[in-house]
């Protein structure tokens, strides 16, 4: 099973405030991967390259496939479980993705400046669970921490008041939307982990893979909420990327018991595909291990943004920003 798409959601020991109190109870269970960025601040130039084979230095791969017609051809029975409206510009390279699963489902009918809620993908990942088949992958693409923050979580997730020490412009409006935010990241922390216990829940072979498309910027550089490019900060490019496999799975891949050493690996999702491909176990020409964040043999190179900017070299000359 795979998660996709959350916002601006980083590791347990960035924040300080308690925004991942059940996720942190679990990580031990956890494999946290702690420098991995996004190869671009929105949606659409990032899963452009998170789903195919696309990426900076070849925008339009030859013979480019995605994720979801990989697992198709591998023989995997694909759902793709959305909480975000099918049609828009915004949404229109996941959606056009999304169309090769062989079960679809969009439950969000709202545009973003509506109420909108991720519990409710709780019960139709229940379903999917419970299907019959031996190989089956579930991609669940989450509302997430979608701005306007307010709009994502219910009013008993509203733990947040006063100002948060760790921003760096404080007025009354940044004090609020800070606040949101981290409400926002409170309750996508129940969402997540009751993903994590619904497949454990099945007691086999089996994995959870969450991530995010791209970060926001809430007023932790700037005078500035959210994330564009022409604003693009680290917080923009920095997101989690964590895992969870079950006993069985372990068992059967012995190579994975080795990730706890991997977790400050530099990696940029552009190569999301070579991952995604290691841990189904299903190879495809071109195939490189060198670009899987699981693999032995995966080697640091350079992560490009932007225009041809190394984030490495830029996010330290950038560092007093964040001071």
């Amino acid at each position: 099973m795979e998660n996709l798409h959350l916002d601006g959601i980083w590791d347990f020991m960035v924040n300080n405030r308690e925004t991942n109190p059940i996720l942190s109870k679990m990580k031990d269970e956890l494999y946290v991967f702690n420098d991995v960025i996004a190869s671009d601040v929105m949606t659409i130039r990032s899963l452009e390259k998170v789903l195919t084979l696309s990426n900076y230095n070849n925008p339009k791969a030859e013979n480019n496939f995605s994720v979801i017609q990989l697992a198709n051809t591998a023989g995997f029975d694909t759902f793709w479980i959305s909480n975000q409206q099918p049609v828009g510009f915004t949404e229109s390279t996941p959606t056009i993705i999304a169309t090769a699963a062989k079960h679809k489902q969009f439950l969000a009918t709202d545009s973003y400046m509506y109420s909108i809620y991720d519990e409710a993908l709780l019960p139709e990942i229940k379903k999917a669970l419970k299907e019959t088949g031996e190989r089956k992958l579930i991609f669940v693409h989450l509302i997430g921490t979608h701005r306007t923050y307010k709009k994502r979580y219910p009013e008993n997730f509203s733990y947040f008041e006063g100002i948060n020490e760790r921003t760096k412009i404080k007025t009354e409006y940044s004090k609020t939307k800070v606040n949101e935010y981290d409400n926002a990241v409170k309750y996508n922390d129940l969402v997540v982990s009751n993903i994590i216990n619904l497949v454990k829940e099945q007691e086999n072979n089996s994995f959870v893979l969450y991530f995010s498309d791209h970060g926001d910027d809430v007023f932790d550089t700037q005078d500035f909420v959210g994330h564009h490019t022409h604003k693009g900060s680290k917080p923009m490019f920095d997101i989690p990327f964590l895992s969870w496999f079950s006993k069985d799975y372990l068992a059967a891949n012995k190579r994975i018991d080795t990730l706890k050493t991997y977790s400050n690996r530099k990696y940029n999702t552009e190569d999301f595909i070579y991952s995604f491909s290691d841990i189904i176990d299903v190879k495809f020409k071109g195939f490189d291990a060198k670009r899987s964040i699981f693999n032995s043999d995966f080697k640091e190179h350079k992560r490009l943004i932007k225009d041809s900017l190394d984030y490495d070299a830029w996010k330290t000359t950038n560092a007093s920003d964040e001071d």
